[in-house]
């Protein structure tokens, strides 16, 4: 056998090595290296006004653009989850806003309407067409493939109506359009306003919708009525329910506020608020003046009011929260002169002040199967104030605070606790009083069966040192005893 000699080798294995190398290089590349697709569609103008001077010479100008995803809340999808009688599923549909979200690519249609957008990264994404005088439209969660599955999209969009001061006559505002708020907007008594779910109303900074008429929300109920401030850094005023309008059915369903001071203000007593998504404002439902409001399967977060809270209540009596989730808002609930509230099977999670400020005359609160997780204070209560707590659990600094005006008063009982600092405290003066005032805090769970552990989770007269002024009127006790030597097993938010 003829053998190959050596220097005639080396050069045809080093050949052999570079092509393995390479090939194994090339496959990790083709395997690792992000597939680019293409989206495609078409854009038409309709004028459906009847105005003929609105009709469209041709169909370019829209520009399409791409965003990411909106990011859910996780703590609000957790919560969902585990307690579905809470709120309603989040979705893009009720996270994305493209006023505020960052755009990743973008085009401009031709004449004709159509549009390319190529060497997009695969994955999901939102998409916008959106043209001057004609609002924008929205794609949800729309895929783009790799190249051999290319994406078409078809978008119509309608021209904007901007509203008059004045709604004398029956206006409908219709699925799928958008009507511009450039200044303060009222309906007459006489009016009907119908709003379609699937509508947007885009309000100027400060701008006011207020409904003296009848109103009714009709349509498709797994969409909503979209209210957002026409920028990121401004904020709407209010879209509200006079005392002399009503409203069809009593209900108000499916609406999305984004950017508010006052958001959905209610002036008229006896309506039910069912599935509203709050969020970035300042209050996102506030009532004024109304007895009897009912709110229901709300989601609020990102309120930031230091002075009001995401949901704002005056003088509103008799009102109830229920099956809601309040997250990540500075005051959750604040309520002055609203005597004889419910709040039952809420969860309150990271509001950094506040969860609930029962503040000035709001006697008989009533606050049932709730959670409160990683405020700073979940009740604070005050000024001739009370507020009758049961089967809740507490998880953050400050438990229950019932304090600084005269003769508020708590009773808190079958609830568990696990604060970081104090579970209940009192610093009421109870001026022209002698005796001790006692707070009923028995038959608890206060994360520990040591009692000089659970003397140091309360706080009273006995804790506030002797010297002070006016300490003979601080004479609210904490009556702890007897507690609970294991966890109540059906507090906090019950599956209903």
């Amino acid at each position: 056998m003829k053998k190959i000699k050596r220097s005639h080798l080396l050069p045809a294995l080093a050949i052999l090595a570079f092509y393995s190398l390479f090939m194994v290089f090339s496959a990790c590349n083709s395997s690792t290296s992000p597939k680019n697709g293409t989206l495609t569609g078409r854009v038409e103008l309709v004028n459906d006004t009847g105005n003929p001077e609105l009709d469209p010479a041709d169909f370019s100008g829209v520009q399409v653009v791409i965003y990411k995803l909106a990011e859910l809340n996780p703590s609000v999808v957790n919560v969902y989850n585990r307690y579905p009688s809470l709120g309603f599923p989040i979705s893009q549909l009720t996270e994305f806003d493209h006023i505020s979200a960052p755009p990743l690519y973008s085009t401009i249609t031709s004449p004709d309407g159509y549009f390319i957008l190529d060497g997009i990264p695969r994955g999901d994404y939102n998409v916008v067409a959106e043209k001057e005088g004609w609002g924008f439209s929205y794609v949800l969660d729309c895929e783009v493939s790799d190249n051999t599955g290319n994406s078409t999209l078809s978008i119509t969009l309608y021209p904007e109506t901007i509203m008059a001061s004045v709604i004398m006559d029956d206006f409908d505002f219709q699925a799928d359009h958008i009507y511009r708020f450039n200044a303060d907007c009222v309906t007459t008594q006489e009016s009907s306003v119908t709003i379609e779910r699937g509508t947007k109303l885009l309000m100027d900074d400060g701008v006011c919708f207020d409904i003296y008429g009848y109103a009714s929300v009709i349509g498709n109920e797994s969409d909503f009525v979209r209210i957002t401030s026409s920028g990121p850094q401004v904020r709407l005023n209010r879209i509200s329910i006079q005392p002399s309008a009503q409203v069809s059915g009593n209900v108000l369903q499916g609406i999305i506020v984004l950017r508010s001071t006052q958001g959905l203000q209610i002036s008229r007593s006896d309506i039910e608020i069912r599935c509203m998504r709050g969020a970035d404002s300042i209050s996102a439902i506030s009532l004024s003046s109304a007895s009897g409001v009912s709110i229901t399967n709300v989601i609020i977060t990102g309120c930031d009011g230091v002075d009001t809270g995401s949901i704002q209540l005056y003088g509103s009596p008799n009102y109830s929260l229920v099956n809601s989730i309040l997250a990540s808002n500075t005051q959750a609930i604040k309520s002055r002169v609203s005597a004889n509230g419910t709040i039952e099977n809420v969860t309150f999670m990271d509001n950094s002040e506040y969860d609930v400020n029962n503040n000035d005359q709001c006697e008989g609160l009533i606050i049932k199967w709730c959670d409160f997780v990683g405020s700073n204070t979940a009740l604070w209560n005050t000024y001739h104030s009370a507020a009758n707590i049961s089967f809740c659990t507490f998880e953050g600094t400050d438990g229950i605070v019932n304090d600084n005006g005269r003769y508020s008063m708590v009773q808190v009982n079958n609830c568990n606790f696990d604060c970081t600092e104090y579970a209940v405290k009192t610093r009421v003066y109870y001026y022209g009083n002698t005796e001790e005032v006692h707070i009923d805090a028995s038959m608890n769970y206060w994360g520990t069966t040591i009692e000089s552990e659970i003397q140091q989770l309360v706080w009273d007269r006995f804790d506030e040192p002797t010297g002070i002024n006016n300490y003979e009127a601080l004479l609210g006790v904490i009556d702890y005893q007897p507690f609970l030597t294991r966890a109540v097993s059906n507090a906090g938010v019950q599956n209903n």
